[in-house]
């Protein structure tokens, strides 16, 4: 018998027509696109789950679905924050409420995006904990993150300064003299636990490439995409998307800007927008998107400028498009078979979503957007 190999699309169609073609065995189905907005894995708006000590309160059973089913998110930001373990281990209390969550998002068919800070202000008194302790943390969590692998789309390096994002430090210099040795120790165990098909990603660029000691014109090529190194695996997050011309300072200058563009084609880019501006009108936006690649998007913040779009008509477009999005064009095959014969099918698709999928050794992950 003939082997059918059958490749499952992240988009839905309608059938369009079936050509007639001179071959009589061979019949072309044309498809059209289905323009509704759906649920796909690790892509799309995003949910915001906060978890500010061991004594918060789990997501409930059930309390995701209807946001899946009805509204079509698949991601949920979990940040649990750790400031009462700043000097100690973790309790089984808190590691108990991470396990449980995972529970809950597998039974919902949703995944985290996953990051852990110490502070939520930068007006703490400290900001994170000190190495040793955040290493010993890092430790405890690997075996629920190992368990919990399939749950987890991708995770924020986070750890250092206020909300993780490595700005305001009290144990790995500030803003203005980061020590990049020591950060690394952070990142390298979190390299060391979590497995390869999973992406870490870093608040700026200027992280990135420091960390890894090269330059912005060292962005990740397709030959190095997807390989398991340090270099592939390392993302991008952006927390003040759009909010002024450098994107509250996530960029430093039009290098950095072009480093992630192309760094984006093959891996993660996603976060949240901080503030109104000119920047974040509506083609503006889209154009944006497009460039850096976007998977995911915070569904509630900034509200002012999620409503523009909304207003202005762009925003269906922006959750239709996050990630991935595959779309069935033809698909070619014999008319009749024979058990006993080989037969070829062609199957053409399109990628018109803002980005590849970022899974590390998805079966999609060779096929970036058509504009690449």
């Amino acid at each position: 018998m003939p082997v059918l190999l059958v490749i499952a699309l992240a988009s839905t169609n309608c059938k369009k027509e079936i050509v007639d073609v001179p071959d009589r065995n061979l019949s072309v189905e044309e498809f059209v696109e289905d323009y509704s907005i759906f649920a796909n894995p690790e892509r799309g708006m995003y949910i915001h789950k906060q978890f500010d000590t061991s004594a918060a309160q789990a997501i409930k059973p059930g309390e995701l679905i209807p946001q899946r089913e009805i509204l079509g998110y698949s991601l949920v930001l979990t940040i649990y924050y750790l400031g009462e373990f700043m000097d100690k281990p973790i309790n089984d209390q808190m590691l108990n409420l991470i396990e449980q969550n995972m529970v809950t998002l597998r039974e919902s068919g949703l995944k985290a995006i996953l990051r852990f800070a110490y502070s939520q202000s930068e007006q703490a008194t400290i900001y994170d904990a000190p190495e040793d302790i955040t290493l010993g943390h890092i430790a405890q969590l690997a075996p629920i993150i190992q368990r919990n692998i399939d749950v987890i789309a991708v995770f924020q390096a986070g750890f250092i300064g206020a909300w993780g994002e490595w700005w305001y430090s009290s144990h790995y210099g500030n803003a203005s003299t980061p020590d990049y040795a020591k950060r690394k120790h952070i990142i390298d165990a979190l390299l060391g636990i979590i497995p390869n098909e999973r992406m870490i990603s870093m608040r700026t660029p200027s992280h990135k490439t420091r960390i890894l000691n090269i330059t912005f014109q060292d962005s990740l090529t397709r030959n190095e995409a997807y390989n398991g190194t340090e270099k592939a695996r390392l993302a991008h997050h952006n927390d003040c998307f759009l909010a002024d011309a450098s994107d509250m300072g996530t960029y430093v200058s039009a290098q950095s800007r072009n480093y992630t563009a192309t760094d984006s084609k093959y891996t993660c880019m996603g976060g949240e927008t901080c503030a109104p501006s000119t920047y974040a009108e509506c083609q503006k936006a889209i154009s944006a998107m497009e460039k850096y690649h976007w998977s995911y998007l915070n569904k509630d913040y900034n509200r002012v400028v999620l409503n523009d779009w909304k207003q202005k008509g762009c925003f269906d477009e922006v959750q239709k498009r996050l990630g991935y999005r595959f779309v069935l064009k033809s698909v070619e095959h014999p008319t009749n078979f024979k058990q006993e014969d080989q037969y070829n099918v062609k199957i053409t698709f399109e990628n018109i979503g803002f980005s590849a999928p970022y899974t590390l050794f998805h079966p999609f992950s060779a096929f970036p957007r058509s504009a690449c």
